[in-house]
């Protein structure tokens, strides 16, 4: 399940000569042609909504919480892989009716592997999609409360040691001067990130 920047027909057709191991859901970014010369999106809306949805879109950056009602459109269509084949999915267009003036309209147009000829199974996937958006929303609070308490931490303060040269050449401390054990060097040190753990981790040769 992915957001439009996944809207790509090379990985549906990998897909699909994978034989859909697992089924997949994106938002739909392209209007392609069908074969027949209509638009995608034209060809689902011209069908007989299936019924309507309501939901409470919850509140996001300068927009209020409010209720939407949507009309929800299903159609299983042929596109062409530009391989001389074909690829057979399902868009589902979730279109919001009366929305309050001087608000863009709620819509989704999704794609699947899925086929979806009833009520309940486009409203599966309707909610599908709702909990991807649900979750980017919790990660985008988690990943600002993060940062905020990184920010507030007070950083440690630093005790300092002080050594005189001994006859080897190593550093002596003091007696009654506190002291601190230090890590063994390796070839290859540990970034930030890294430490942090994700797919941005990075290692950098120590010098």
């Amino acid at each position: 399940m992915a957001d439009r920047e996944a809207d790509i027909l090379d990985l549906m057709v990998r897909a699909r000569d994978l034989g859909n191991p697992a089924d997949w859901l994106v938002r739909a970014k392209h209007n392609r042609a069908l074969p027949g010369g209509q638009k995608l999106w034209a060809s689902v809306l011209d069908t007989t909504p299936l019924r309507e949805v309501r939901f409470t879109l919850p509140p996001g950056r300068g927009r209020a919480a409010r209720e939407v009602r949507q009309q929800l459109y299903s159609k299983r269509v042929t596109l062409s892989d530009r391989r001389k084949g074909h690829i057979e999915v399902t868009c589902v267009i979730a279109r919001e009716v009366d929305a309050p003036a001087g608000v863009k309209p709620v819509e989704w147009r999704l794609l699947t592997n899925r086929g979806a000829e009833t009520l309940e199974a486009v409203v599966e996937l309707i909610d599908w999609y709702r909990a991807r958006w649900e979750i980017e929303i919790y990660q985008s609070w988690c990943l600002h409360t993060a940062f905020s308490q990184c920010c507030l931490r007070t950083p440690r303060p630093r005790r300092r040691v002080a050594s005189v040269p001994s006859d080897a050449g190593r550093g002596v401390a003091h007696e009654g001067a506190p002291t601190r054990r230090r890590r063994p060097r390796s070839a290859i040190d540990v970034g930030p990130r890294a430490r942090l753990g994700g797919l941005s981790a990075s290692l950098y040769a120590a010098s």
